[in-house]
């Protein structure tokens, strides 16, 4: 890209951060008023399309979560229906309907922003026993495969020539409108950070057979729409376009990198099927700041793998059954003010927020951590309450404390893990700045702390202006750690997308973009949902 259309870009980057912010005076531009009734379909589907039933084998895998971060810990399967169906089933899958008087509605093994699930996935499969080698559309809410493009005897066999033994790919895409429906300008970082968490859940979801992920991060995203069948713009309602966002490489030893025009070009010619089906028949907004952001910028290649790995990741007590925890993560709704968790919980849960390349939700390339968290800690045992940092790296940690506060102390807090680069910032009673600080939510001083994270934002604009959707990415990843690690802690845990950004850097004493709030976390014991119940995810059932 010319260095013109570079700073362009980085300018359009820091124009829509700085109009999607919240604002005390005032939210980022939204809808006047929304009809519950009437939001967009949270499923996409393709009509006229042939249908291959998953199975739900995941009730057969029986392992501990400690698994999930321990490379070899399970013999990877070989590619059948089986696979593929466990693979989805603990990542995109409905893992519960609700209900409610009646109201009903699905959580999912990766959550979304509103539960209104942006993101759409796509695979690349061989030909197996669950059908013929083609280009499918996963649909959640029957957990089946659309056979969107059904491939020719020779892509058929020239697809066995590129991929690695028992690899597939999966694309991820965006559906934007779903999210603006709701958010109107800032639904571009809700699409970011549920793509993270996808992407996070998938890993997860490939750990219980053995598999790994690999981010393909040189595919642009125009070969992306093209292998998805994203550019066919007659299969679309042309107010809901899917923008390419992701393409991944699963499997026993996903290293290989299928050449992009050799399988392109074998694609050109083949058979497609199906029309995409209306998700909202009103679209009484239009957001062009959100299109835009789809339209303008795609993240870089990723950095080269992190050279130190972590030490391994304290196990859970009790290690609990890895599937159990996967299908009950939910989003917590309130949480008990009388209760806290110890300082080794929470120790655990914010290591467990580094990248480990290979393990949990982190690919096998991962680069390393662009975000610091910033701790409002009310009720952990040992702590007192105030402001914690854990730093990205105890290397970076003098280069931080002059963007922040003098009256900062940045001591480490006592029992913190040797090699954690956990500080504390202050102690004093945070609960009331966490709350109005996430846009007065309760749940942010009613749980035992809340974080927000910090990405470096300047830094990763300067490196290119796709950067700034990477941020948001990595945050949706380590949220779905937290997530998980929360519950199989016992303890609940929710997203928070959102706060009041800028108010957050006073709160610190930042005076520059180095650092961006790119999104908020709050953990502790949960209350539960009264009056809400809970249904089978799917009425065939689980093996």
């Amino acid at each position: 890209m010319p260095d013109t259309d570079l700073t362009d870009a980085r300018a359009a980057v820091r124009a829509y951060h700085d109009q999607s912010k919240h604002r005390f005076e005032r939210y980022a531009p939204g809808p006047a008023s929304l009809d519950w009734d009437a939001q967009p379909n949270p499923f996409r589907r393709f009509e006229d399309c042939q249908r291959l039933e998953l199975p739900l084998p995941a009730g057969e895998i029986h392992l501990p979560f400690s698994a999930l971060y321990t490379p070899g810990a399970v013999p990877p399967r070989l590619l059948d229906s089986v696979a593929v169906g466990a693979l989805l089933e603990l990542s995109l899958a409905v893992s519960a309907w609700k209900a409610m008087g009646p109201a009903r509605w699905a959580v999912r093994c990766n959550p979304s922003s509103g539960n209104l699930h942006p993101v759409e996935a796509y695979l690349v499969l061989p030909h197996t026993n669950l059908g013929p080698a083609g280009l499918y559309h996963y649909e959640a809410e029957d957990h089946v495969l659309a056979l969107r493009c059904p491939f020719d005897a020779a892509l058929s066999g020239h697809l066995a020539d590129l991929l690695p033994p028992d690899c597939i790919l999966l694309g991820l895409s965006l559906v934007p409108w779903r999210e603006a429906w709701k958010y109107g300008v800032r639904a571009w970082r809700y699409c970011q950070l549920d793509l993270g968490h996808a992407i996070g859940a998938l890993g997860y979801g490939a750990a219980p057979i053995g598999w790994g992920m690999r981010l393909l991060a040189d595919w642009s995203g125009l070969q992306i729409a093209r292998l998805l069948g994203l550019d066919r713009t007659a299969d679309f309602e042309h107010d809901e376009p899917e923008y390419p966002a992701a393409l991944l490489m699963l499997g026993p030893d996903p290293v290989g990198l299928p050449p992009q025009p050799n399988l392109l070009a074998a694609l050109a010619g083949q058979g497609w099927q199906g029309k995409a089906n209306r998700l909202d028949s009103r679209h009484l907004y239009r957001w062009d700041a959100v299109d835009a952001m789809a339209r303008l910028v795609k993240p870089p290649p990723t950095a080269e793998p992190l050279a130190g790995p972590l030490p391994a990741l304290s196990r859970t007590p009790g290690d609990p059954s890895a599937v159990k925890i996967i299908r009950r993560r939910r989003s917590a709704r309130a949480f008990n003010p009388e209760k806290g968790i110890a300082a080794e919980t929470f120790y655990r849960l914010l290591d467990s927020c580094r990248p480990r390349p290979g393990t949990g939700p982190w690919d096998l390339y991962q680069g390393p951590s662009r975000l610091h968290l910033l701790c409002f800690v009310h009720r952990v045992e040992g702590l007192p309450p105030g402001l914690y940092l854990l730093a990205t790296d105890i290397g970076v940690v003098a280069g931080l404390k002059p963007l922040m506060r003098a009256e900062f102390v940045w001591e480490q807090p006592p029992g913190c893990p040797e090699g954690l680069p956990c500080y504390r910032l202050i102690s004093a009673d945070a609960k009331q700045a966490a709350m109005n600080l996430g846009c007065h939510q309760q749940i942010c001083a009613q749980s035992a702390f809340a974080l927000a994270m910090l990405g470096e934002f300047d830094a990763v604009i300067a490196e290119s202006p796709g950067g700034y959707n990477l941020l948001f990415r990595e945050a949706g990843r380590v949220g779905q750690a937290l997530y998980l690690h929360a519950e199989a802690e016992g303890i609940g845990s929710s997203g928070i997308g959102c706060y009041f950004d800028d108010p957050i850097h006073d709160l610190l004493g930042l005076q520059n973009q180095r650092l961006q709030t790119v999104y908020m976390f709050t953990v502790g014991p949960a209350r539960p949902e009264l009056g809400v119940t809970d249904e089978p995810a799917y009425a065939r059932g689980s093996t």
